[in-house]
């Protein structure tokens, strides 16, 4: 059964089977005490929308249509789906903050238009139909769980995602900026890529405008994938920004350069451009080698091939240990 409250404040523990709407006019909703529990949670209205009671729950979906900041915490799992006559999470270029206590599946978007969306869950977030669009992202799992954020997302600012335990996986439309994302009501913030904790791998897809990180993506001993296609493709480490991995693997399938030339930490490196040079720093022995497809990643025929265009190099320094090339590295006539 539906439940419609039109009203700014919520205090006491509200409990519905079916969908609860909350549609203020203007005001939005202050939760300041309480519980609220039901099947789905429909938002619709303007205003600040805070929810952010650890007993809340819903069995089924969140949605929102609202025209105001968004902070809602649940104790397990939710999915952000249709409720009532709203699908998805949209909140007119305002930030979003969503906080869940198991498994949060996105089977319809979240829009903050030029805001940020702050994501974290102690039990993994996973996209199936639905996508991030947001100004910056910041995904954090703090418990054992993956990110699997492999839509058609868009970011325009700054993304960073951490597992504590667990892969990550993301893909976005255009181009893809690793950075930081600061701490904001629910969100612990972070800092790059990080799946140290449980040496997960980690993949990135980029559509036009390349990879860019500004800050680092540590794998501890796991596996980085980068993958980069559209124009302006490209993977490159700006500041002090590098990779820490045990495998490597990279591929600019588009007109692009790889300029991976800080103090990166890796044990094995693959490389690939489809028109482009190569460069690449370490701080360690490396190991050139074939790196399998997997997931985004297509998978590298050599250990360091520019030979599909004339005239592009590679150029590798180690500033300590041993280079070892268990496969080629290959370049045109004139590379």
């Amino acid at each position: 059964m539906a439940k419609v409250y039109n009203r700014a404040k919520v205090s006491t523990t509200t409990t519905g089977t079916g969908t609860v709407t909350l549609n203020p006019s203007a005001g939005g909703v202050n939760q300041t005490g309480g519980a609220l529990t039901a099947a789905n949670l429909e938002l619709t209205g303007a205003g600040t929308f805070s929810l952010n009671q650890a007993g809340n729950h819903l069995t089924g979906n969140l949605a929102a249509n609202i025209s105001g900041v968004l902070t809602y915490q649940d104790n397990g799992a939710v999915a952000v789906g249709t409720a009532g006559a709203t699908s998805g999470v949209t909140t007119s270029g305002n930030n979003v903050d969503l906080k869940t206590g198991g498994l949060l599946t996105l089977t319809n978007d979240v829009n903050a238009g030029t805001a940020t969306a702050y994501l974290t869950s102690t039990g993994g977030i996973s996209e199936t139909t639905g996508k991030v669009l947001a100004g910056n992202l910041g995904i954090n799992v703090t418990g054992a769980g993956n990110i699997v954020a492999n839509q058609a997302n868009h970011v325009t600012g700054a993304i960073s995602l951490k597992t504590a335990n667990g892969t990550i996986q993301y893909q976005d439309t255009g181009a893809i900026t690793v950075g930081a994302v600061g701490a904001s009501g629910n969100y612990a913030g972070t800092t790059g890529i990080d799946s140290s904790g449980g040496n997960g791998t980690v993949d990135l897809l980029s559509g036009a405008g390349g990879i860019t990180l500004n800050n680092d993506i540590n794998a501890g001993t796991g596996t980085v994938y980068l993958t980069s296609a559209g124009a302006g493709a490209g993977i490159s480490e700006a500041g002090a920004a590098k990779v820490t991995a045990g495998t490597l693997g990279m591929n600019v399938t588009s007109a692009g350069n790889i300029v991976t030339n800080n103090s990166n930490v890796v044990n094995v490196l693959g490389a690939k451009t489809a028109n482009g040079n190569v460069q690449f720093k370490n701080t360690q022995a490396l190991g050139v080698t074939t790196v399998a497809a997997s997931g985004n990643f297509a998978g590298t025929t050599n250990g360091i091939d520019t030979s599909a265009t004339t005239g592009k190099t590679v150029d590798v320094l180690l500033t300590a240990g041993a280079l070892t090339l268990n496969n080629d590295i290959t370049t045109n006539t004139t590379g």
